[in-house]
């Protein structure tokens, strides 16, 4: 501030004119916005956003957990109500990660292992891939080949809200679950 203070305003006033999705707002997370309840960006939480997938959307609830790290990876999980065509809305938690893009994808996993015929493996409601970090500023910083720049995407999971088994594990079922979580196909 006090060496270069044009250099400071001119900051100053960039930021200022930045819109919310150079300010990080996902453009695939929708908000309502309504006369009696405007929003303001930054949000607090996602809650109360939609997403929209093939066959369907969720409807985000309360964050489950998060992580970030400084590498540009981030981790999210959410609660979400699943809205499908013709079926009743049902409970389920949604990851959200970037990801690097060479990175093989998790519901690629699960259906590799279903075709193999293993059991126990949870069900992919939804998934899909949305924006990468190329497509924005950051391809703009490393378009030049002199960077070592690892390309991330934004992917989101979803899966049904299943009950943790602290909730179902009881002194008369413990060996029945034991026996199952050991035999796990």
């Amino acid at each position: 501030m006090e060496n270069d203070f044009g250099l400071f305003a001119a900051v100053m006033v960039a930021f200022h004119r930045f819109s919310d999705e150079q300010w990080g707002r996902l453009g695939m997370v929708k908000h309502e916005s309504t006369e009696e309840k405007s929003y303001t960006f930054p949000f607090s939480t996602l809650k109360g956003g939609t997403v929209d997938f093939y066959g369907g959307q969720i409807v985000l609830g309360q964050k489950i957990s998060g992580q970030r790290v400084l590498v540009g990876r981030r981790t999210h999980v959410y609660e979400a109500t699943v809205r499908q065509a013709g079926k009743l809305d049902r409970p389920g938690v949604v990851k959200m990660c970037y990801q690097v893009t060479g990175r093989t994808r998790e519901w690629k996993f699960v259906e590799d292992a279903q075709a193999r015929g293993v059991d126990h493996l949870p069900e992919v409601i939804f998934y899909r891939d949305f924006s990468k970090s190329s497509e924005g500023v950051w391809g703009d910083l490393c378009s030049d080949s002199s960077y070592e720049y690892e390309d991330r995407v934004l992917r989101f999971i979803v899966f049904p809200r299943y009950t943790p088994i602290f909730k179902v594990l009881s002194p008369g079922n413990f060996i029945q679950v034991l026996h199952q979580l050991v035999d796990c196909e």
